[in-house]
């Protein structure tokens, strides 16, 4: 495609510029009109057609509203700016322009009929000087005025033809003209685009040889430092992130190669941000966007000679140091001490923290690649305890590593591949020693690596898009088995299922629970949902807060698990449908150092809310008794019964409760 000034297309100059022709014509081409609309008229009243002048008035507002449009286009200064011309007004002359051919046609098909001799000559010869003249005046516009030769002339050649009193000659006559008439404004429209091509092309030819030759003298006039100058530019920006003005990821890689070998170790470290991601989802990218910067300028501040920091990609950031451990960690707590103060992000205070991987040269690889990809490890490995700002890269990390990948990708088929089931462990009532619920655990029994640990599995089921389909998978087999379970004295216990912060926030997950219940047939009161202290957390309040709504509606119970080791909030305690918590085992196994006063604030609290509360982790007698004396309502552990894969209920009397009960008997337990 030929193109003009600046690159652009020539044939859109073209087109602007027939635009501004078109209207620049207006002016003529609308007294033409009114004149011929007041000589046809003035014919046709003398013929005795009084009501002619109704198609005059609107032939005259017609041509008031086009000569309105033109002044305004005119005001715009859209005649001479250079700025493309709106499609508004592109659609504005097409309609007025088939408007009023559809007037001219209005006239021919309403009113030739009872026109004769000389006046039917007369009118004739008027939409053909019409038609003659828009050749010309609309020789700019393409369509429109082929579409309005055709409105003045087409209608009357039918008439002619077919309507009597017929004259064919008249009829053949008006379709000579419109064919005469379009090939002219063909020839006019080519002849006028060509022209303005022609000129646009030699104006962009010009303006190219004037910047060209400016260029030239410019680049002449010390081209050396010129070119020196524009190589180092791009050289730097080549290397440099946008956003935060730091290093970037290509720099990094050239100094890792141009650092190693020195007389100190290379010191590489890895870091990302703590809650990053809640701080983007929440606030949106911009305000993402402002933490990395400020994060960065505060890094870079902080960094001694010798001392390098860059952009690794997303909220991640690698930092170069040489010397021993104690170094990386002195640099690190100098980082983490320059974040202590919050950063304000659209008109709050976010408080951020980092963590990182570290790899030393010589002891944990000795190219680049190999100490990145280590501090990588490390880093992983670090999210993964959930603990620490900083851990040193392992050798076992890798194969570590590759086992959490080879269990990632083998999780997805592991329903489908039978190796999964349910094992069942009983809550009891410490008052009657019934056997209130039972708590579906989700077992994996894997081909290559045996049982695999469930806390080992679950996170990389919640990392991966599997969570929904799984949890689904496992509340619909526990609802099943419950609907099979016997009574203990005419007593059927409730089955208790884990669910996820991930499978809360699906805007699916209560229907996809109606359906599950409803399929197997357990009522709703028989269920309880466990969920973790996330729940608690801002950043998921409003949809959870729906879903648990929602859930506790449906006559599902609401049961905190782990209460106390995570986000504790005792208003939105209080503002969720809560029914039971569940105390950690951590503080039951620390009752005899110094754990009871906690468990004691749990039972208070509860017993505030009128929450029933659960001691989990229950592994001796002792246990048991002093959390009977401390209030706690029901009990669940070892000393109870091991999770099983049981499928029937007995009656069985705790010796320390001498009170009759039932607890779950039936297949072997299970460690």
């Amino acid at each position: 495609m030929k193109t003009g000034l600046e690159g652009a297309p020539i044939t859109y100059t073209v087109q602007k510029e027939l635009l501004r022709q078109a209207y620049r014509h207006q002016p003529g081409s609308i007294m033409v009109a009114i004149a011929a609309a007041t000589g046809v008229s003035l014919l046709a009243h003398h013929a005795g057609l009084p009501s002619i002048w109704i198609w005059f008035a609107f032939m005259a507002i017609m041509s008031l509203i086009r000569m309105f449009a033109h002044l305004r286009f005119v005001r715009l200064g859209l005649m001479r700016c250079e700025d493309p011309v709106p499609d508004a007004w592109r659609i504005w002359i097409a309609v007025t322009q088939v408007a009023s051919g559809v007037l001219w046609g209005l006239l021919a098909v309403v009113w030739s009929t009872q026109m004769h001799g000389e006046v039917r000559y007369a009118t004739l010869i008027v939409l053909s000087a019409l038609a003659g003249g828009a050749t010309g005046v609309l020789a700019p516009l393409r369509t429109p005025a082929r579409l309005f030769i055709g409105l003045v002339l087409l209608p009357p050649a039918v008439i002619f033809f077919l309507q009597p009193p017929t004259d064919p000659v008249l009829g053949f006559l008006a379709v000579v003209f419109f064919c005469v008439m379009i090939f002219a404004h063909h020839n006019n429209h080519l002849a006028m685009r060509e022209a303005l091509l022609l000129r646009a092309e030699n104006s962009g030819l010009i303006d190219r040889l004037v910047r060209r030759t400016r260029e030239s003298e410019a680049l002449n006039h010390n081209l050396e430092e010129i070119v020196l100058a524009r190589t180092s530019a791009l050289e730097q920006m080549s290397q440099t992130d946008t956003l935060t003005g730091l290093p970037n990821r290509r720099w990094l890689l050239r100094e890792l190669e141009a650092r190693r070998g020195g007389e100190e170790p290379l010191v590489v470290m890895l870091l990302d941000l703590v809650r990053f991601k809640q701080i983007n989802n929440r606030l949106g990218h911009e305000a993402g966007d402002i933490v990395l910067s400020a994060v960065a300028e505060r890094i870079r501040v902080v960094l001694a000679p010798g001392q390098a920091v860059a952009r690794w990609g997303g909220d991640e950031f690698v930092l170069l140091t040489f010397g021993a451990d104690m170094g990386a960690k002195q640099l690190l707590q100098s980082i983490r001490k320059s974040l202590a103060v919050p950063i304000e992000v659209c008109g709050e205070l976010q408080q951020i923290d980092i963590r990182a991987g570290v790899a030393v040269e010589g002891l944990h690889g000795d190219s680049g690649s190999e100490l990145l990809g280590a501090a990588d490890l490390a880093l992983t490995e670090l999210k993964r305890l959930g603990r620490g700002y900083f851990l040193f890269y392992r050798k076992e990390l890798a194969s570590r590593q590759r086992r959490r990948m080879d269990l990632a990708f083998d999780v997805l088929s592991a329903g489908d591949n039978n190796e999964l089931r349910l094992a069942y462990q009983p809550v009891v009532s410490v008052k009657d020693g019934r056997v209130e619920s039972l708590e579906a655990l989700l077992r994996w029994s894997h081909p290559r690596f045996g049982n695999v640990p469930p806390e080992e599995f679950i996170p990389l089921v919640e990392e991966s898009a599997a969570i929904n389909t799984l949890g689904a998978w496992v509340l619909n087999r526990a609802c099943s088995d419950a609907m099979r379970w016997q009574a203990g004295e005419g007593r059927l216990p409730g089955v208790a299922v884990n669910v996820s912060v991930i499978q809360l926030r699906d805007p699916l997950f209560v229907q996809r629970v109606a359906d599950i219940l409803s399929q197997t047939g357990l009522p709703p009161s028989r269920l309880d949902l466990e969920v973790t202290e996330t729940v608690f957390e801002p950043d998921n309040a409003e949809r959870i807060s729906l879903s648990l709504a929602a859930l506790s509606a449906m006559g599902i119970h609401i049961h905190v698990d782990d209460f106390g080791t995570g986000y504790s909030s005792l208003s939105r305690l209080h503002a969720l449908p809560i029914d039971a918590i569940k105390i950690d085992r951590s503080f039951v196994a620390g009752l005899d150092t110094g754990a009871t006063a906690i468990i004691e604030g749990a039972i208070l609290i509860a017993r505030r809310f009128g929450l029933t509360t659960i001691a989990e982790g229950v592994e001796t007698l002792s246990q048991a008794a002093a959390l009977h004396r401390l209030g706690v309502d029901r009990l669940q552990g070892y000393f109870i019964c091991h999770p099983q894969a049981a499928a029937r209920l007995m009656p069985v009397a705790p010796d320390w409760l001498e009170l009759p009960g039932s607890l779950l008997v039936g297949a072997p337990q299970e460690n």
